[in-house]
């Protein structure tokens, strides 16, 4: 049921609940999100860690492991959907009913960067939403700023996500699904350090920290935060673990964007 629901009026009359407005449940997930990252904080410093220093996160002696350390701890103001596959490529949505209702835009703007010939979420999004998806493969080598694009040895142009956004006409981005092997941490840095306000609503992403030290991770992981990321969902891939004998390094996660003004419609009261 959605806001303004009779059947919901009926309920707050009868049991005296009170609707929350989407703001005050964002206040609200914040306040318990903050509490997961005082208790985070905590439990590095219990086990001696410091930034810089080198820290295993997959020390079975501290009976948790890195993924762990951040869990998808925040709640989405609005429903939570799965989109795409049942199995690895699948990703849980946050606010879909608001972009198939569309009430402040013609069409949402969705960007997927890393197809690689897998475009199952891609098609089961534009089935439910009047999205329009604009995908890039192997043509992103920075998100952020740069003074010029490059050419790989295969033609592909790589450019900047400002670049494509004023190419396309895009101001903002409702939906931006990034896998990109790896390549996510000096991409998103790049983004970071040339946006006050990242350009986009939600984030759906696999990281990968098969190739990164914790504290490095650490580090990226808090400046997502101070750009007004917040996780509310996750999924392990078992890939690594079942197939390559690994550690799981790899994860999907789903972020919200809780800044954004009036560009963000998951943060807007309806």
């Amino acid at each position: 049921m959605t806001f303004g629901d009779p059947q919901q009026e009926g309920l707050t009359a009868r049991f005296g609940l009170k609707l929350k407005t989407v703001q005050r449940q964002l206040e609200l997930a914040e306040r318990d999100y903050q509490h997961q990252v005082k208790l985070r904080n905590q439990t590095l410093d219990r086990l001696s860690f410091k930034a810089g220093e080198s820290f295993n996160a997959w020390d079975p002696g501290h009976q948790m492991y890195w993924w762990s350390y951040f869990p998808a701890a925040f709640r989405c103001p609005h429903q939570v959907e799965r989109y795409g596959p049942i199995d690895d490529g699948g990703r849980w949505m946050c606010g879909m009913e608001i972009y198939a209702e569309s009430p402040r835009r013609p069409k949402c703007i969705v960007y997927s960067f890393g197809l690689r010939d897998v475009t199952q979420w891609e098609e089961d999004v534009l089935a439910r939403t009047n999205c329009e998806i604009w995908g890039f493969d192997a043509s992103l080598s920075q998100l952020g700023e740069r003074r010029e694009t490059k050419v790989d040895t295969r033609g592909i142009v790589w450019q900047t996500l400002q670049m494509i956004m004023q190419r396309l006409g895009h101001t903002w981005i409702d939906i931006l699904k990034v896998d990109i092997e790896g390549f996510e941490f000096e991409t998103f840095h790049s983004l970071m350090d040339s946006n006050d306000i990242l350009p986009f609503s939600q984030l759906q992403i696999e990281l990968h920290v098969r190739d990164i030290a914790f504290h490095t991770f650490l580090e990226f992981w808090r400046r997502w935060e101070d750009k007004g990321l917040r996780p509310f969902w996750a999924e392990v891939n078992p890939h690594p673990a079942v197939y390559l004998r690994e550690v799981p390094w790899a994860s999907e996660y789903s972020f919200i964007n809780t800044k954004g003004a009036h560009q963000n419609l998951l943060i807007q009261n309806y």
